[in-house]
């Protein structure tokens, strides 16, 4: 049902359309410029050095300001070049690799290390998987994507040094406007967005925003779909000149049957591909993963004195889930085509995470000087159950068969679960209290000092329902994290700096071997030191470039001798360990965007890193997923004179060859165009092509067992999208 309304507002949005200005939908930086017979909104689609940022400061700094590399999707980028879900976005992020099993099972990496840390409006830091609690982001609710590379742990916590990702919520606007959004693309894919904003009463004190999404959509795997919904709301109130108050609700509801599950397809013995093809869904229909996620937040800000600013933000996110799985395993025989096996597993999840961050900042006078501060405390603490089931007939063990060649579905009739555990209790929290100080030198010269001492702990009870035997792991960890950095303004357009941070991740659980009951292995630590420059090359194009030098070290592996960790039940703790693995990551990020000339705007971004790993081979898998080299470049062009109602975009990633494992992946090149067409003030089609010469390529995320997945092949999607 949902799909022919979806159909029959493009329809309408077509019938009612007139005549020509305006090619973009989002409120934004304007220019006007004379065109044909009428005037035309030139939209300003990339971020500025002095745009102000949530990520890597708690000040409000500015992107000029802040000694990291950051990259800034706006709102007006993500709706240019229709990216709908985090995963489309940070494909077009500098440095960032993304890879997927399919659409919920999604990881990014970022300087050769996993992105693991996610904030909201520069808050305190979530869980992004595990443990019950699985986010997927929607661009319906956000109003831009801050990409931080390199270690925060000043403000992110216990992670890893690759990066931040922080999500900057869609927030009530002081003009009243509305943005309809409807599209229809390949392989069946439908969705809508209703975006409202405005004042609501005591002049415009008291505002809202209401966001609905609707989206149902098949891909090009056979069979597989997904249906979602969201609903989004936010108040704002300046309940006084100097305080400030917002709360808001996010609710999704999402449902993926047939869906295909993380385990991909093997290939033969040999190392060779098995040659399925790139629709090839090997789970029946009953495989599903069906999501509900109800978040709340609020946020005060309330200013003091001339300068500071004290700012709470708290978000909690409930989540229960429904898991039901078939997935594949085993290396094909290439001579009897035997070998591999498909099975299944179950579980349902409850969690909820709930998050705060309290800071203080501001400037104060001294020796002649403008010195800035921060001070502020963050927790974050999730609850997650989870309850096992077995699938006797289609047990892992019961080496059921797989025709990869002839599959069907039918053949494998959806089995009955059997309960078999369940979790009690299962904690993650982490506290922490961090300040910095930024000491004015010199009028060019900037020292930032910062630290922060943080709390990690984990407790877990899991029981068998069958003997009611529980097994307890529990741990709890502290560590202080310095941070500095040195910036030096060059001139009015140009700034230099040289930071350094740290990050650690907590290992409390795993003990040191070969002795069980000795010490606990101490957190893994990373590092980053990076010398960069920002600036701006001329009017309205700006550019950076950083060096760095990235560290990971301590990983703990399993000792030699010991053939599996073994689980003391009595006291929670795993043995045997060894602290070893030590990562080293060396690059440099380059990044440019900007109106380079009258109604051209252009972004480019390319990333060197190179990797070495000291220790356990073992511990390095994953590495081979960041490529030493990747560019990206983005494009956008207004035709001039009467044909500017028309906007023509084109785009390229290209990558080089990457090695996961034993396996070598070649380098790719992705190209994607778009154009948009300004039917009145109101009205403008989009049409939307990616990776248009249908490259045929594998994610670097594959074994001889399982895991291989295809890239995905060319697709269209058409869009009409209505402002007012």
């Amino acid at each position: 049902m949902m799909k022919s309304l979806i159909r029959s507002a493009t329809l309408a949005a077509l019938a009612g359309a007139g005549s020509l200005t305006v090619a973009s939908l989002a409120q934004a930086q304007t220019q006007n410029t004379a065109a044909g017979d009428g005037i035309v909104e030139e939209v300003t689609v990339f971020a500025t050095l002095d745009e102000k940022l949530s990520v890597g400061s708690k000040s409000g700094g500015t992107l000029r300001e802040t000694p990291k590399s950051i990259t800034i999707l706006t709102n007006e980028r993500i709706e240019a070049q229709n990216l709908t879900s985090l995963q489309e976005a940070l494909v077009q992020t500098t440095g960032v690799t993304v890879g997927a099993f399919s659409p919920l099972d999604t990881f990014y990496y970022s300087r050769g290390i996993r992105l693991e840390t996610l904030q909201f409006d520069g808050g305190a830091p979530a869980y992004t998987g595990g443990l019950g609690f699985f986010y997927t982001p929607d661009t319906a609710t956000i109003e831009r994507v801050e990409m931080l590379r390199g270690v925060d742990g000043m403000y992110s916590g216990a992670g890893e040094p690759g990066g931040v990702i922080n999500l900057v919520r869609k927030r009530a606007q002081r003009t009243s406007s509305m943005n309809v959004n409807v599209s229809g693309g390949s392989w069946d894919n439908y969705r809508g967005i209703l975006d409202v904003t405005g004042p609501l009463a005591l002049d415009g004190r008291l505002r809202g925003r209401a966001v609905a999404s609707y989206m149902d959509r098949g891909y090009h795997i056979d069979r597989y779909t997904t249906e979602k919904q969201i609903l989004f709301g936010t108040l704002e109130m300046d309940v006084t000149d100097s305080t400030l108050v917002a709360i808001g609700a996010n609710y999704e509801k999402r449902e993926d049957d047939a869906y295909p599950g993380w385990s991909g397809v093997p290939r033969f013995s040999n190392g060779q591909r098995i040659p399925v093809s790139r629709e090839f869904n090997p789970a029946p229909d009953w495989s599903r993963w069906h999501l509900d996620t109800m978040e709340m937040f609020g946020r005060v800000e309330q200013q003091y004195g001339e300068t500071g600013t004290i700012k709470l933000n708290v978000t909690q996110i409930e989540q229960d889930s429904d898991l039901k799985q078939s997935l594949v395993y085993g290396r094909v025989d290439p001579v009897t085509l035997g070998g591999s096996r498909i099975y299944g597993t179950m579980a349902t999840y409850s969690a909820i995470q709930r998050m705060a961050d309290l800071s203080a900042s501001g400037k104060v006078e001294l020796f002649g000087r403008t010195h800035n501060y921060t001070v502020g405390a963050d927790y974050t603490q999730l609850d997650g159950g989870q309850h096992g089931y077995s699938l006797p007939t289609f047990a892992y063990g019961n080496n059921v068969g797989i025709n990869y060649f002839n599959f069907n579905p039918a053949l494998y009739p959806e089995p009955n679960g059997t309960f078999i555990n369940y979790y009690p209790k299962r904690e993650q929290s982490q506290r922490g209290v961090y300040a910095t100080v930024g000491i004015q030198l010199a009028e060019p010269l900037r020292l930032t000092l910062g630290g922060r001492h943080a709390n990690f702990r984990y407790d877990e009870a899991l029981r068998a329902v069958a003997t009611g035997a529980t097994t307890y792991l529990r741990y709890d960890d502290s560590k202080f994290i310095p941070s500095a950095a040195l910036s030096y303004n060059l001139t009015d357009r140009w700034t230099t700096y040289l930071s350094y941070g740290e990050t650690y991740k907590s290992q409390g659980n795993l003990y040191l071997g070969p002795t069980p009951g000795s010490s606990p292995l101490d957190p893994i630590v990373g590092e980053n030191m990076e010398l960069g420059i920002k600036g701006d090359v001329f009017d309205g194009v700006t550019a950076a470039a950083s060096i760095y030098r990235l560290i990971r070290d301590g990983q703990g592996v399993v000792e030699p001798g010991t053939i599996a960790a073994i689980t003391d039940p009595s006291a929670g703790t795993r043995c045997c360990y060894i602290q070893q693995g030590k990562i080293t990551v060396e690059g440099m990020d380059i990044e440019m965007s900007g109106a380079i000339l009258p109604g051209w705007q252009l972004f480019g971004g390319y990333t060197f890193s190179q990797t070495d790993y000291v220790g356990n081979p073992t511990g390095a898998v994953n590495l081979g997923r960041t490529p030493k080299h990747q560019g990206k470049v983005w494009s956008s062009y207004r035709l001039p004179g009467r044909l500017s109602d028309v906007t023509l975009n084109t785009g390229v990633i290209s990558q080089s060859s990457a090695t996961y494992g034993t396996f070598n992946y070649g380098g790719i090149t992705l190209w994607n165009a778009s154009v948009q067409y300004a039917l009145n003030e109101t009205w403008t089609l989009g049409l939307y092509g990616d990776n248009l010469t249908d490259k045929v390529y594998w994610q670097p995320t594959g074994t001889l067992d399982n895991q291989n997945v295809y890239g995905t092949p060319r697709s269209l999607t058409f869009t009409v999208r209505g402002r007012w």
